[in-house]
């Protein structure tokens, strides 16, 4: 073992700044690359597919015996499910499409989005747009299947309240100028979850 490799092992005969130093002195000569990092979060994508797939498989079993009440006499067995694999494909496409999306784009497009899912909030409860579904009209038609708006509009806080966040750092210790126009996006958020 050489001196130098003995200066940087030794911890306990020089101390904490011995080993800075000697790390110091056994990494300066490493040219410095960029390590190929993933891209995506490998933790985050198997919760996901893991859940996915157990939602998969409560959406089947709770649905495989609807086919023969009267009331979805109609209806495969297995339709409910084919529908859950329609929108989980449709999910993963979008998934897929945002993730390319840099955080700036995000950044830009938070406010026109948060305004635009209000703008469809109020549009739910317009007559002939709006779909009552249960006796509450939150949905809007798409044809094929309804959409409510109150799901991208959660959606549309998060990215809004971080952006403003970031935006607005040096008044956020204020509660005039940081926490009350805030508290605009986080309360359409509480009013759409009732």
């Amino acid at each position: 073992m050489n001196i130098r490799q003995n200066r940087f092992w030794n911890i306990s005969r020089e101390g904490f700044d011995g080993f800075r130093s000697g790390l110091r002195d056994a990494v300066s000569g490493v040219e410095q690359t960029r390590s190929r990092m993933m891209e995506y979060d490998q933790l985050l994508v198997w919760a996901v597919l893991s859940l996915s797939l157990i939602g998969l498989v409560m959406v089947y079993s709770a649905s495989i015996t609807l086919a023969d009440g009267p009331k979805y006499a109609n209806y495969s067995s297995n339709h409910f499910l084919i529908r859950h694999l329609i929108s989980l494909g449709i999910a993963v496409f979008v998934g897929f499409w945002v993730f390319k999306i840099p955080v700036k784009t995000w950044d830009k497009l938070a406010p026109y989005i948060f305004a635009f899912t209000i703008l469809l909030l109020i549009a739910v409860l317009i007559p002939g747009i709006g779909k009552g579904v249960n006796g509450a009209r939150r949905w809007i038609s798409l044809g094929v299947m309804n959409f409510q708006p109150s799901e991208l509009m959660k959606f549309a806080v998060i990215i809004f309240a971080a952006s403003y966040t970031v935006k607005r750092q040096e008044h956020l210790h204020s509660f005039v100028k940081g926490f009350v126009p805030g508290t605009c996006g986080r309360l359409s958020w509480t009013i759409t979850d009732a």
